[in-house]
């Protein structure tokens, strides 16, 4: 895991989706052009730190994971805390 601007856009590319965005409407969303969005998420132009800083917030992702995958640990308690609950409904069935 580290800095790839690939890996990067890919990363954008993803959770631009998940948002149910498309590169246009994060273009008009965030002042930049559609051309640039395309450039970001194939690894050809790295973005600026104000464009990280927004798309983090307006998207809800951590810096740390957009720029080198690092999950937070917050998602990772949650993840933990969704099983312990299933596998406690899963005892109680038994």
């Amino acid at each position: 895991m580290g800095y790839n601007p690939v890996d990067m856009g890919r990363r954008i590319a993803t959770i631009r989706k998940k948002c149910g965005f498309s590169q246009f409407d994060l273009a008009e969303a965030l002042y930049v052009s559609n051309s640039y969005i395309s450039k970001i998420e194939n690894g050809i132009r790295e973005p600026s730190l104000a464009f990280m800083s927004t798309f983090s917030e307006l998207t809800g992702t951590s810096l740390e994971y957009l720029i080198v995958g690092k999950k937070e640990a917050k998602d990772v308690r949650q993840l933990l805390g969704k099983t312990i609950a299933a596998l406690c409904d899963l005892e109680k069935e038994l």
